[in-house]
């Protein structure tokens, strides 16, 4: 299940190597983060909630990330190194993401982020992610993309953050109205039929 629509990529390899590289550098030294993020000397970006921890994805992550593809449930159930491309693609247009873990020990249970896109000729702040099968149904990806709502509001200073659906992924609409975001229009990205959900303006509130 995920709210970001896979991104295609003429080399899938290369896409795995670059997001290495790029996850790989300082916190600082990370080139995409938009200009009106605003970050206090880098800091530490780990968020946790009552059930789970959001830890920076680091290219050590992917491996274990990758198994989770493969396991029963997953739709479709993808060997390791497919699930490694599909993962890099989704994280490499991100400028933040983050791994969603058990708050004790355990496997992956997802990835959420926050991706810069341009929709509709506008750019757009767009609340992204992944879960697995053990963090489905629970409310565990809510609570972690709650998190980073949290996050990109006040420690960003974002005034406006969307979400992205196919109109057929009731779970997810489901949990982006449970988050406060709004329906707000239908339209298409890449060329496939979305709705897009909003979180208003400081102005207002999204909960």
């Amino acid at each position: 299940m995920a709210v970001r629509l896979a991104v295609r990529a003429a080399n899938p390899r290369r896409v795995v190597r670059a997001v290495r590289r790029r996850f790989g550098r300082a916190a600082g030294e990370q080139d995409a983060l938009p200009d009106n993020a605003v970050l206090d000397g880098g800091g530490d970006r780990t968020l946790k909630t009552d059930r789970v921890v959001l830890r920076p994805f680091s290219p050590r992550d992917l491996d274990r990330l990758a198994s989770q593809m493969g396991r029963p449930g997953n739709e479709p159930s993808l060997p390791r190194w497919r699930g490694e491309e599909m993962l890099a693609k989704e994280i490499a247009v991100t400028y933040l993401t983050w791994v969603i873990w058990p708050l004790h020990d355990g496997e992956p249970l997802g990835i959420v982020g926050l991706s810069l896109l341009q929709i509709d000729g506008r750019p757009e702040h767009e609340l992204g992610y992944r879960v697995f099968p053990p963090a489905a149904g629970r409310g565990l990806a809510t609570e972690a993309a709650s998190a980073v709502l949290r996050f990109a509001e006040e420690e960003l200073g974002l005034r406006r953050t969307v979400s992205i659906v196919e109109p057929a992924n009731a779970a997810s609409i489901r949990m982006l109205e449970k988050l406060g975001l709004r329906h707000e229009r239908d339209t298409d990205y890449g060329g496939v039929p979305v709705r897009l959900y909003a979180c208003p303006s400081k102005d207002e509130t999204c909960d």
